[in-house]
C-alpha cells in the first residue's frame, strides 16, 4: 500500500508539474503583437512644484523625446503611460455617441494608454487602418483616439470605425477614432486581446510617464548617456526603474515561473521516494523469497523466468498505484485551471509522458533487484533454510 500511494502521489506531482511546464513554455513561445526587443523603459516623474501646468509636461516630454532621439545607437524614442504587456492600465468609461446611457453600472471600462506619436512605430505595433498621433494632435485641437481591433469590433460592428466618436469618463469628453491598431496582448500571460484605446501624451499629459528606447546596440548600454541627457534638460529631474523591456515582461511572469520550479521539486522528490520504495519492497520480496526461488532454480527455472516473476510482481503494484494516480490527477489538476495557458488539465500529451516516465523508473527500480535475484545460487539458498 505504501508503494501503490507513493506512486500516485508522484504521479499526480508530476503531472501538475509537467501541465505547469507546458503552459509556461506556451507563455514564452507566445506572439504578443509587438516587438519587445531591444528596448530600454525608465520612469520620470516630474515634480508638481516646477511643472504644474500640462504645457510644462508636454514641453519637458517633447524636449526629452528630442534629445535622446538624436543619441547614438538609438532608433526611436516614446513615452507611455504604462509600459506594454505588464497591465494594469487606467481604465475609463466608455459613452458611444448617438447611444443612451447605460447607466454607471453597465457602462463598460476600457483599458487607455496615452502615448506620444512614436509608440506604435517604436513597438513595431501596424496600424490596421487610419493614421497615428502626430504633433498636430495637441492640447488645441479635436481630441482624438486609435482603438485596437478588439475595441472596433465590440463597439462598431459592421461599421468603419474611422470618424466615429466616443466619450471617456464621466465628464464625456468627445473624442474622433483616427486609427485602428493590430491587437496586441494586455498583459503577456493573456489568452486573447481585450479592448484597449490610445490617446496622444499631448492632449493628456500626465507628470508620470515611461519612456521607451528602441536601439541598435545593447540597450542597458545607454541608460547612463540617456540620464545624462535627461540632466542636461533638467538638472534636478531623476529618472528610475531603468530596465529592458524583456527584463519587466520576465518580471511579471516570475509567479507562475516560481509555482513551476517549486511544483517540479516536489515532483522529482516524489518521484525519488517513488523509485526507493519499490526498490526497497522488491529487495525485501526478494530477500523473503530466496529459498523459493532456490527451489525454482534447481527444478529448472531459467533467469529469464526468475527475472520475469520479480518484476512482474513489482510491475503490478506500480501500476496499480498508476490507474489511482491517473484518477486523482483528472480531478485535481482542474485545480490548476487558473494557472494554465493554452493548456487543458487533462492534456494527453501531459498525462501519456509522465505516465510512460513513471512506468520506466518503476521498471528500472524492479530490475535491479530482479537481476540480482536471477544469481542466486540454488544450493546456497537451500543450505541456508
Amino acid at each position: 500500500m505504501l508503494v501503490v500511494c507513493e506512486i500516485a502521489l508522484a504521479l499526480v506531482v508530476l503531472v501538475c508539474a509537467g501541465l505547469l511546464m507546458r503552459s509556461f513554455s506556451r507563455l514564452r513561445q507566445t506572439d504578443p503583437g509587438l516587438n519587445y526587443h531591444n528596448v530600454l523603459t525608465m520612469a520620470i516623474t516630474l515634480p508638481q512644484s516646477r511643472y504644474a501646468e500640462p504645457a510644462q509636461q508636454t514641453r519637458f516630454y517633447e524636449q526629452t523625446i528630442e534629445g535622446v532621439r538624436n543619441l547614438p545607437g538609438i532608433t526611436d524614442v516614446a513615452v507611455a503611460s504604462d509600459i506594454p504587456l505588464t497591465g494594469p492600465s487606467g481604465q475609463f468609461r466608455v459613452y458611444m455617441e448617438g447611444l443612451p446611457d447605460p447607466g454607471s453600472e453597465r457602462v463598460p471600462r476600457v483599458p487607455a494608454k496615452l502615448v506620444s506619436s512614436d509608440y506604435f512605430r517604436l513597438l513595431r505595433i501596424p496600424l490596421v487602418s487610419g493614421r497615428a498621433f502626430t504633433e498636430a494632435d495637441t492640447e488645441k485641437s479635436t481630441r482624438v483616439a486609435i482603438i485596437n481591433e478588439t475595441f472596433a469590433r465590440r463597439f462598431f460592428a459592421n461599421e468603419n470605425p474611422l470618424g466615429k466618436r466616443f466619450a471617456y469618463s464621466t465628464n464625456r469628453i468627445l473624442c474622433e477614432v483616427i486609427g485602428v491598431a493590430k491587437d496586441i496582448k494586455f498583459r503577456i500571460s493573456d489568452a486573447a486581446p481585450r479592448e484597449e484605446m490610445y490617446f496622444p501624451a499631448t492632449q493628456r499629459p500626465q507628470l508620470s510617464m515611461s519612456l521607451l528606447v528602441r536601439t541598435t546596440v545593447e540597450p542597458a548600454s545607454v541608460g547612463d548617456t540617456i540620464q545624462k541627457e535627461i540632466l542636461h534638460i533638467d538638472k534636478d529631474q531623476a529618472v528610475t526603474e531603468i530596465a529592458t523591456l524583456e527584463e519587466t515582461i520576465g518580471e511579471s511572469i516570475d509567479q507562475p515561473r516560481l509555482t513551476m520550479y517549486l511544483l517540479g521539486i516536489f515532483a522529482l522528490l516524489s518521484l525519488t521516494l517513488a523509485a526507493i520504495g519499490i526498490y526497497g519492497v522488491m529487495t525485501y520480496a526478494v530477500a523473503q523469497r530466496t529459498r523459493e526461488i532456490g527451489i525454482r532454480t534447481a527444478l529448472g527455472a531459467r533467469s529469464i523466468d526468475v527475472l520475469k516473476l520479480v518484476v512482474l510482481h513489482g510491475m503490478r503494484l506500480a501500476l496499480i498505484g498508476l490507474a489511482a494516480g491517473l484518477a486523482a490527477a483528472v480531478v485535481l489538476t482542474r485545480l490548476l485551471s487558473s494557472l494554465l495557458y493554452e493548456v487543458t488539465p487533462t492534456d494527453a500529451t501531459t498525462f501519456a509522458s509522465v505516465s510512460f516516465g513513471l512506468v520506466v523508473v518503476a521498471l528500472i527500480a524492479c530490475y535491479v533487484p530482479a537481476r540480482r535475484a536471477t544469481r542466486i545460487d540454488p544450493l546456497v539458498a537451500l543450505r541456508s533454510e
